[in-house]
């Protein structure tokens, strides 16, 4: 049971860098904005709050106050 746990954690770790690749290449960089324009605006979103320049949702928000 230890090694099904183990790559479950590594996939979990590859989808969370997979995430923020495509934070930085959409949101930041401004590629593939032509092909998926919503996941681009949805990143662009994602990228100024983590940044601190935008305001977080307001599910996130509700969350955490």
């Amino acid at each position: 049971m230890g090694i099904g746990i183990g790559i479950l954690v590594l996939l979990l770790a590859l989808a969370a860098s997979a995430l923020v690749a495509g934070v930085v290449i959409m949101g930041m960089v401004g590629m593939g904005h032509e092909e998926h324009p919503r996941a681009a605006a949805w990143f662009t979103d994602a990228a100024q709050v983590l940044n601190g320049e935008g305001e977080p949702p307001a599910r996130i928000a509700k969350l955490f106050n």
